[in-house]
């Protein structure tokens, strides 16, 4: 796997030197809905299928597969395998300084059938260029400009401001998996499902003395959060609610959801939430 690089507009093309094919495009990062969304992914570490910024089309309406992470030292971001006819493995994500979007792009085939509930490992394992492979090559990659003055963390101002185009389903690969945020994303805004009566936990990392700022929003009844190390005595609630808490140690912080429904609202609430991180 080669890929030779050449200027594109503001950005870089990498063009494969197997067919010629353009399988890296890099850009400017712009405040848009879907890198919005991408962050929301990435941050959650979701199964989710999402409306992501995709550089290329995608010509399959089936789930994406083998979701994971990718970290290296210059760019982060989320990769899937987009089945169908033309299965490809798809890369979404930022410099680690957050002003530039790189999509990658690789055609895969499987070796053999496998079964519809093949887990991850199989499907993987049957792949041909194997995507951990790839996921290597992404690693590899270097940032060709300076790290920006000013890292990207979100670009919102508005403290209060939720914007339900920007959010994702939270789905965690794992029910007790915390939210992460990475360098690159330091936003993220999510639907959590909330029933009545019943508190949901949400543990988000945190490194000491990074703030976490919440604001969350119901369209019906009222939905109350608050920080567990401040205790149920510093909930806020109302249509729109919003609490912080600055951790005090390297680990996490823990926030806990409730929906409280009027007489004839629904008994079960999609709420927005909209999570910040703001480092020392």
């Amino acid at each position: 796997m080669a890929l030779t690089l050449r200027a594109a507009g503001n950005g870089q093309e990498g063009v494969a030197g197997d067919s010629g094919e353009v399988r890296l495009t890099t850009a400017l990062r712009t405040d848009s809905e879907a890198e919005s969304r991408l962050c929301g992914v990435i941050v959650a570490r979701s199964r989710s299928m999402e409306a992501l910024p995709f550089a290329w089309p995608v010509d399959s309406t089936m789930p994406y597969l083998v979701p994971q992470l990718v970290n290296g030292a210059d760019v982060q971001g989320y990769r899937v395998i987009v089945p169908g006819v033309n299965s490809e493995y798809r890369f979404e994500g930022f410099t680690t300084d957050g002003s530039t979007r790189v999509s990658l792009r690789w055609p895969v085939r499987a070796e053999r059938s496998l079964a519809g509930d093949a887990s991850d490992y199989d499907i993987q394992a049957a792949l041909t260029p194997s995507p951990h492979a790839l996921d290597s090559l992404v690693m590899q990659l270097r940032r060709r400009t300076p790290v920006a003055e000013r890292q990207w963390r979100g670009q919102r101002e508005s403290a209060s401001e939720i914007d339900a185009e920007r959010a994702v389903k939270f789905a965690p690969l794992l029910p007790l998996l915390p939210v992460g945020f990475t360098a690159p994303c330091g936003e993220a805004t999510f639907t959590v499902a909330l029933s009545k009566g019943a508190e949901r936990p949400l543990r988000i990392l945190a490194r000491k003395d990074e703030t976490i700022s919440v604001v969350a929003s119901t369209p019906s009844g009222a939905v109350s959060l608050y920080f567990e190390e401040a205790g149920p005595g510093s909930a806020s609630t109302g249509r729109t609610a919003s609490v912080s808490a600055k951790a005090a140690a390297d680990g996490h912080v823990t926030l806990k959801l409730r929906y409280a429904p009027n007489d004839t609202d629904p008994d079960r609430q999609q709420v927005l939430v909209r999570l910040t991180s703001l480092l020392p």
